[in-house]
């Protein structure tokens, strides 16, 4: 996993530290929920729990995570302020203006 900067969070979740280490251990969190930039040329993000991470055909990939939340429901909440943040700071919302905001590149990372 690659973790993006900015980093965004909800509360109600243990520290980011114990939440790395138990994703690189495949230890459920339970309630976590993921937001990682889409490899899909048709979408920005995309959420999904860390169990996930666990099962075929997501286990041993890759992502770029520039979030975590508790619950789906947050997920999209966060997502909308994410949206709101990058249009302040580039003015876009564009996959390139995704992209530059979280890595200063204007290319999408490929994995």
């Amino acid at each position: 996993m690659v973790y993006m900067h900015p980093f965004y969070r909800t509360a109600k979740l243990p520290s980011d530290r114990k939440i790395k280490n138990c994703i690189s251990k495949g230890t459920p969190v339970p309630g976590l929920f993921l937001i990682a930039l889409s490899h899909r040329e048709d979408e920005l993000f995309t959420i999904f729990s860390d169990i996930e991470l666990l099962h075929p055909p997501m286990k041993g990939k890759e992502f770029d995570i520039v979030g975590f939340a508790a619950g789906p429901t947050r997920a999209k909440e966060l997502i909308r302020l994410i949206i709101e943040d990058i249009m302040t700071e580039t003015g876009d919302i564009s996959k390139k203006a995704v992209c530059y905001y979280f890595s200063g590149d204007t290319e999408d990372r490929k994995r």
